[in-house]
């Protein structure tokens, strides 16, 4: 079974969504993101709903990284992808 990702549905998706939410590190004030230990490509935790993200928010704080949601509209999505 092929467990590759369709990036082109995600892509779609994200340019269909109104609203995104990202995780930014309390510490950095930059978004969160984490890298993979086997192909060392960085991932940038991204949401579709706020509740979504404050969930998340939690379960890091409890680990000891804290994190917050910021809310990017579609408009300004291009700029954020841009920086």
């Amino acid at each position: 079974m092929d467990m590759s990702v369709d990036y082109r549905l995600m892509i779609k998706n994200l340019q269909e969504m109104e609203t995104l939410f990202v995780a930014f590190s309390q510490t950095t004030r930059m978004p969160y993101v984490e890298c993979d230990e086997e192909t060392f490509d960085d991932q940038l935790w991204l949401f579709s709903t706020e509740q979504g993200v404050k969930d998340t928010a939690q379960k890091f704080l409890e680990k000891g990284y804290p994190i917050y949601g910021v809310s990017f509209e579609k408009e300004r999505l291009g700029a954020f992808f841009a920086e």
